[in-house]
């Protein structure tokens, strides 16, 4: 092989044939290289940002359109019959944003394990509805048996609805963290692949251009010089876009999709327990498990110690200081550490100060509940007026949405981005490696014709 790729010794008919034939190998493995080094970006880039991430994203959406709802029908059978007019439709708002939901969901199914977790929610959705009706009807009728519907619809969720989610969440998750950790490991292989073919593709028309300069005394040869030229601008060029995709990819990753799904995780831990502490009011009996539920899903959202409170978290993070995780962790938490994009610090500091709100009128739910004073707990609790609880989980969902949504621009904006790089890597490559290929072919041919070649 190194024999056959040496000029020295060899005639210059044959060291011509060598150089052409030479650059003719070169150019179609850096083609190769570069072609393959891009579909494995497109499909890294496909499977994160299109198929598997806003599934994942899906996922949530489902989950905590259920758990919206499910929260609803406690607040809604606390209260008197027909009393709670707001969480019927809140409910009926949210049924509808579900049935969409697991349309969209149905038409995006990727991957085997999606079929399964999509026809396990819809016929546990469908059994949960069932049971809320029922549930609505004995709480008409002052039938102590709508406390049984609304344990059975609670059970039918947290067996049933919410696993099946969290399935159809892993079975996109899985497949985004292999294909991405996978690309994390090779990406820098397929540049050094590329850089070193585009190289070698260089230097030899560099040698071949050399040797006819050599032989033929002629200094200036457009086309050879056009090929070496190509071959190392395109290398350099094409080197810079794999660096750039790489990039794109991992903002798309981490940056924007791990903040989202963060944040969607959050949301889903926060509306569990708006729901239980609902429910504590609503069910006696099981008062001491639902006080439980709640402090583990609010610990979740968010758990200071070390003396530290959500004032002075606030005024650290408008300071854009963040607190370590000694004195805060959980969804909130774990957002003020990663603010990436323009306005999400914002968005992120108004989430923080309603959740503190809602703890602690929480807090006055249960002192009032203590005391005997049900209905004033319950007023409190249901209520949608500035100093009542579900006037500050609102006014902390629409922080968390507005950074949420901030995070999704810059997702999709990335995502376009790396999409629309790959289109332009991948229309270049074989283009100019066949241009290159011919530069040198027509720079070589007047002295190839000398030789009747």
């Amino acid at each position: 092989m190194f024999k056959f790729l040496s000029l020295k010794d060899k005639s210059t008919p044959l060291a011509l044939r060598t150089i052409l034939y030479g650059n003719f190998v070169l150019a179609a493995l850096f083609c190769l290289i570069a072609v393959s080094g891009t579909e494995e970006h497109k499909h890294a880039m496909k499977t994160v940002g299109v198929d598997a991430a806003p599934s994942v994203q899906a996922a949530y959406n489902i989950k905590n359109a259920i758990l919206q709802m499910h929260s609803d029908v406690a607040n809604e059978l606390i209260g008197k019959p027909g009393a709670n007019y707001a969480s019927v439709k809140d409910y009926e708002d949210w049924r509808v944003t579900l049935n969409d939901e697991l349309k969209s969901a149905a038409k995006n199914i990727t991957y085997a394990a999606e079929d399964d977790a999509v026809d396990s929610l819809q016929q546990s959705l469908d059994e949960f509805k069932e049971t809320v009706v029922a549930a609505r009807l004995y709480h008409e009728r002052h039938d102590a048996a709508y406390l049984a519907s609304f344990r059975k619809a609670e059970e039918i969720l947290r067996t049933k609805a919410l696993p099946a989610a969290d399935q159809l969440d892993k079975a996109n998750s899985d497949v985004l963290e292999s294909v991405y950790k996978h690309q994390s490991e090779t990406s820098w292989v397929s540049l050094l692949l590329l850089l070193a073919s585009g190289g070698g593709l260089v230097l030899w028309n560099l040698r071949g251009w050399w040797y006819v300069r050599n032989k033929t005394k002629r200094r200036f040869s457009i086309p050879s010089l056009a090929s070496i030229a190509l071959a190392g601008l395109f290398t350099l060029w094409m080197g810079f876009h794999f660096f750039m995709e790489s990039r794109e990819l991992h903002a798309v990753k981490e940056d924007a999709h791990d903040s989202i799904v963060a944040l969607l995780k959050g949301e889903s831990l926060a509306l569990s327990g708006n729901a239980a502490e609902s429910a504590w009011l609503l069910d006696d009996p099981l008062k001491v498990q639902y006080e439980k539920a709640f402090k583990t899903d609010s610990a979740g959202v968010l758990t200071l110690s070390n003396g530290q409170t959500v004032n002075a978290m606030e005024a650290a993070a408008k300071k854009e200081q963040t607190a370590d995780k000694s004195s805060a962790s959980g969804a909130i938490a774990d957002e003020l550490r990663n603010i990436t994009f323009k306005g999400e610090r914002e968005s992120a500091i108004e989430m923080l100060h309603w959740w503190g709100a809602y703890v602690a009128i929480d807090g006055q739910i249960r002192n009032l509940e203590k005391q005997g004073k049900h209905d004033e707990a319950v007023a409190l609790c249901t209520g949608e007026d500035e100093g009542q609880s579900n006037y500050a989980f609102e006014k902390f969902q629409d922080g968390l949405h507005a950074t949420l949504d901030i995070n999704k621009k810059h997702f999709q904006e990335d995502v376009k981005s790396g999409t629309d790089r790959i289109g332009l890597m991948a229309g270049g490559t074989v283009v100019i490696s066949i241009l290159v290929a011919l530069c040198m072919l027509f720079g070589l041919r007047p002295h190839m014709k000398r030789y009747g070649l």
